[in-house]
């Protein structure tokens, strides 16, 4: 399936998320924030096929950490997740059509379906 890399400030949904994804098929690279997660691409070697983000997090938020990464790693697609649906709106308060997005709280089921839909 490829790796994915997750990024997720609170440790328990984090630990949560990385179980679906590797009962998914994927290896996980797990990030606490943006910097951990900046480290952690430039340090593996091989494909990352999604970074799974979320929206608000201390320090870069994960648009700002998408845009970094899309500079490191551009093939990498980027699936946002958040419980604050009114931050990531744009003015129109409609959310981009590149954006794939994932409200928290989210099944299995949600999850594996907003990363079946950034990788088609």
């Amino acid at each position: 399936m490829g790796t994915v890399l997750l990024v997720e400030d609170q440790a328990e949904v984090r630990r949560l998320t990385c179980t679906i994804l590797r009962n998914m098929g994927f290896a996980v690279l797990e990030a606490g924030d943006a910097g951990e997660a900046i480290a952690a691409a430039q340090r593996f070697d091989g494909e990352i096929r999604v970074m799974l983000t979320d929206v608000i997090m201390p320090g870069v938020n994960g648009k700002e950490l998408a845009e970094r990464m899309g500079k490191l790693r551009p093939q990498t697609k980027v699936v946002f997740m958040s419980g604050y649906t009114d931050r990531i709106m744009g003015r129109d308060g409609a959310l981009e059509e590149s954006v794939v997005y994932l409200q928290k709280p989210f099944t299995a089921e949600q999850l594996s379906a907003a990363v079946r839909r950034v990788l088609e």
